[in-house]
């Protein structure tokens, strides 16, 4: 049970700290927000609907 906890705990704060990262190289690479902030709300998006279907009743 231990090991699942770890590997949880591991995927679960290694995933998010990508976000600034990869905003940072975005916003790097383009010299502008605009392509860090649209990909921020391009995944916001997903993320909605995501948790719209997950929500779902199937029934």
């Amino acid at each position: 049970m231990a090991s699942l906890s770890t590997e949880a705990q591991t995927c679960g704060f290694l995933l998010p700290a990508t976000g600034p990262v990869l905003a940072a190289a975005l916003h790097a690479a383009t010299g502008s927000w605009t392509a860090p902030l649209t990909a921020l709300i391009a995944a916001l998006l997903v993320c909605a609907v995501a948790g719209m279907r997950a929500g779902h009743d199937p029934g």
